[in-house]
């Protein structure tokens, strides 16, 4: 698949994707690509939506979150598992991943497929494409 990306100062980013070799692939437009699903890409993407901008994610496999969502379900927090320095969109993600237990309050400790059905729902809301099973073959760049 061919990606571009275009940012407000004429900057584009062309990517091409391949899951099979010598695959010409199609051309996409974003205004951001993120390339890597983990659950710092997939809030990197939700961020950038929220803002207004079109955004590709893009994951090597077929899972998005990462380590949270592939077995990693404890949230080292510190001592007294105070959650008061959460914020932002980890925040929101630990609220919903809570809410699929059941309670209103944060949850640190779940399983991978609550997380990764928490990020999957957080972009599907933000109309983030996902491409999965990509590869990047090659990447260029046209304007400053």
């Amino acid at each position: 698949m061919m990606f571009r990306s275009y940012f407000s100062r004429g900057l584009l980013l062309a990517f091409l994707f391949s899951a099979l070799p010598g695959d010409s692939g199609q051309v996409v437009e974003s205004d951001i690509c993120v390339y890597g699903a983990t659950s710092g890409g997939v809030a990197a993407a939700v961020a950038a939506a929220r803002l207004g901008k079109s955004v590709v994610l893009l994951s090597e496999n077929h899972h998005v979150g990462g380590m949270s969502a592939s077995g990693l379900g404890v949230t080292d927090i510190g001592p007294g598992n105070n959650t008061a320095y959460l914020g932002g969109i980890s925040r929101e993600f630990y609220r919903r991943v809570g809410q699929k237990y059941g309670t209103t309050n944060l949850v640190i400790w779940f399983e991978p497929h609550v997380a990764e059905s928490v990020f999957r729902e957080m972009l599907e809301e933000t109309s983030v494409r996902l491409y999965t099973n990509q590869l990047i073959a090659s990447a260029s760049r046209d304007g400053q």
